[in-house]
């Protein structure tokens, strides 16, 4: 089975380096794997329903009512019952019986979507280490690579190092606290890590330096994941303005305690803000992975930039709204 027309904008800008060959050639790999699985239609249209999942709800919650009849005879008898007592009796149940239904089909859709996203998620997770793999191969080192990245970050290009930093975007959910963020940046980059290392140790010029190639990694992510709020990008570029002046390492450690320390100040701010009278209503840095083909694999992967305000409380985000792709102006060398 061929898959449908792709959606996704080939890069006309300039060729960094090989990565953009490697993942034109991934991705017509993944289009027709991920038809052949069935997860693409989860990457291009948000509001698909699969056929199978109705099929076999419909089935599942008939069987359900009739166990529930066994459980709770007395909800659904209508023993004792006559005439019109009988005849209202028997629309009660009947209201019952849909109620129960239709609670059941809500609820085993919504568990049967997200498992199946959980899945797409991890489909596509996999299919990307080979192609990791090449890129950062083709790199003689981790300073090379890191360049590279920035580059290509600030091009807005769509290559896979790209994607990935987008994926980082995707697991947030309005209840996330600050440390499960970190969390769950710590877990992707470092299941990309462990996919990417080669079996054999000694292919890699040292081992120190593949370390480094993924603290650097991790930078870019951090930064990428808080992009779309302008104090938290200022603060996380002086951070390394600095580093660069100074000779230093521009670390995940220092990077978090920066965005830490932006949130704290802009929790103070509305706090003050708010006893005047005249705070804006506090957002959370939140995003679904509802929005998967919206943020990976179509035309919609660059949408316009929105001001943000920070959270009031920053372990403990309340109000949720959905961020963007910025792309940060180019550092100056």
């Amino acid at each position: 089975m061929s898959p449908p027309a792709s959606t996704i904008t080939a890069y006309s800008g300039i060729l960094h380096d090989d990565a953009y060959k490697f993942y034109a050639a991934w991705r017509t790999a993944f289009e027709e794997a991920a038809v052949t699985a069935g997860f693409f239609s989860l990457y291009t249209n948000e509001t698909y329903f699969p056929t199978r999942i109705e099929t076999d709800v419909y089935t599942i919650s008939h069987a359900k009512l009739q166990v529930d009849k066994i459980r709770n005879d007395a909800k659904y008898s209508t023993d004792g019952y006559a005439g019109d007592a009988l005849e209202q009796r028997l629309t009660t149940v009947k209201r019952l019986e849909q109620d129960f239904t239709r609670k059941f089909l809500d609820e085993y859709i919504a568990e049967s979507l997200a498992a199946l996203r959980v899945q797409a998620k991890v489909f596509l997770f996999n299919s990307l280490t080979p192609i990791l793999q090449q890129v950062i191969g083709s790199h003689a080192s981790p300073f090379t690579l890191w360049a590279a990245l920035m580059a290509r970050h600030e091009a807005g290009t769509r290559d896979p190092m790209i994607l990935f930093a987008s994926l980082t975007q995707l697991k947030y959910s309005e209840d996330i606290s600050a440390e499960t963020l970190f969390t769950t940046l710590d877990d992707q980059i470092n299941l990309i890590e462990t996919a990417t290392l080669p079996a054999n140790a000694d292919a890699l010029t040292a081992r120190e330096g593949h370390v480094k190639t993924f603290e650097l990694f991790r930078t870019l992510f951090y930064s990428n994941a808080f992009a779309a709020n302008k104090d938290m990008w200022d603060a996380v570029c002086q951070l390394q303005f600095k580093a660069r002046e100074d000779g230093s390492e521009c670390t995940p450690t220092a990077i978090k305690a920066t965005i830490r320390h932006t949130l704290n100040i802009a929790s103070r701010r509305n706090l003050i803000l708010s006893d005047q009278g005249s705070a804006a209503i506090p957002s959370a840095i939140v995003t679904t992975l509802d929005r998967l083909p919206e943020l990976l694999l179509v035309d919609h992967l660059h949408v316009h930039r929105k001001e943000i305000v920070p959270p009031a409380a920053p372990l403990e985000p309340s109000t949720p709204f959905y961020p963007i792709i910025y792309h940060p102006p180019r550092l100056q060398s």
